[in-house]
């Protein structure tokens, strides 16, 4: 856990030291460093860091030996075997596949950072510090998927819903949770208002009491999970963790609600944010809604990646870390107004980060099994 506070006090330390969003190159510089950081980390890890790592590595062992005809022999999707089956070709050692997969996400969350952000140091904390990235160790399937629907979004803010579908259906290929993204062709360009909350308080109370009836109905459209049907491991052992992380939830929805509101009243221009913020808002209540249900049947929980990703975003309008505000010199040293460029430390964002960092200190020195990534271990050193 040390390693993982470490590695984010000392990117905080740079972001209060240096003009970090002054602009857009300052940003991607910014972002663009910490997720170098996190390819190496991430790619380098041992198989014992994340509890499906160790999975994943003795599956492309596996996956390289076997011919093409024997995809059903494994459990795995096709894209993922493909995947295996292509680098293994090339590469025999398993943690080809770890460079891989790092290599992509990171490249795929820092394109969502540098595009969807405006406070990308704060955005880069908080994919440490609210858990992203602990959940992106284990779930490797899922987030090549996500990673595929993030650029297809890009598509579906564009209009084009048909380029949006395919990339959805690609992203299956990975990992068949995917196709709850099709929720986003719904949400794309609808206003968020107090009538649409009260309608997902509604259905997600209804799934809470027929969450059997809802499970029964997903297994029956994806029939790899029924498996999972009788299982103590994804049948509430978890409910703790369900509910604090709805509450955290909930918390970051209503307080970027309250930076946007209070943001709207001031009289100051403000640049209109590329990713519409009733669609993030939308997004996080799909979030919210997983979790719910995940206090019933913790595998449903699983579908909270897909939506978590808009932290980033949502509580990414917020000010920097490190301003230069003008103060007025008084009186003008030659007779005309004159002013001077003075540091200031905007309490708010440190805040935010004092609250997530508490968050995964929380979790991972009371419940480190829930994610197996403490402590962080090389490759090298078993």
């Amino acid at each position: 856990m040390y390693f993982y506070l470490c590695f984010g006090l000392l990117f905080l330390l740079f972001s209060t030291a240096v003009r970090t969003d002054e602009d857009k190159r300052s940003r991607e510089l910014t972002a663009g460093l910490f997720f170098f950081a996190v390819f190496v980390l991430t790619g380098l890890r041992s198989p014992s860091v994340g509890n499906d790592s160790m999975q994943f590595y003795q599956a492309y062992l596996r996956i390289r030996q076997i011919p093409w005809a024997d995809y059903a022999s494994e459990r795995y999707e096709w894209g993922f075997f493909a995947l295996c089956k292509l680098l293994g070709a090339f590469f025999p050692h398993p943690q080809t596949v770890f460079l891989v997969t790092s290599f992509v996400f990171s490249i795929s969350v820092f394109r969502f950072i540098q595009r969807y952000s405006r406070n990308a140091a704060l955005s880069c904390l908080l994919f440490l510090f609210l858990n992203l990235w602990a959940v992106y160790l284990n779930l490797m399937r899922q987030i090549l998927a996500l990673c595929i629907v993030l650029y297809a979004l890009e598509r579906l803010l564009e209009g084009k819903k048909l380029h949006f579908c395919l990339g959805v259906f690609a992203a299956s290929l990975f990992h068949r949770s995917a196709w709850v993204c099709l929720v986003m062709l719904f949400f794309c360009r609808r206003r968020f208002s107090a009538k649409a909350a009260i309608a997902f308080a509604s259905v997600a109370a209804f799934g809470f009491w027929q969450y059997e009836r809802l499970f029964n109905l997903a297994v029956f459209l994806l029939r790899r999970y029924d498996g999972y049907r009788a299982s103590e491991q994804f049948g509430g052992a978890n409910y703790f963790g369900m509910v604090f992380n709805s509450f955290v939830c909930l918390a970051v929805l209503l307080y970027g609600a309250l930076m946007r509101r209070r943001e709207s009243s001031s009289p100051q221009d403000h640049p209109p944010e590329i990713l519409p913020a009733d669609f993030q808002a939308y997004m996080l209540l799909c979030c919210l809604f997983c979790y719910i249900l995940g206090m019933r049947m913790y595998i449903l929980s699983r579908l909270t990646p897909y939506f978590t990703i808009f932290y980033l975003s949502w509580l990414g309008k917020g000010e920097p870390f490190l301003k230069m505000e003008e103060i007025p010199l008084s009186p003008p040293v030659s007779g005309q107004p004159e002013s001077i460029l003075k540091r200031s430390y905007p309490l708010e964002p440190y805040v935010i980060v004092l609250i997530s960092a508490a968050y995964f200190c929380t979790i991972h020195f009371f419940r480190p099994e829930w994610q197996g990534v403490v402590p962080y271990r090389f490759f090298w050193q078993g």
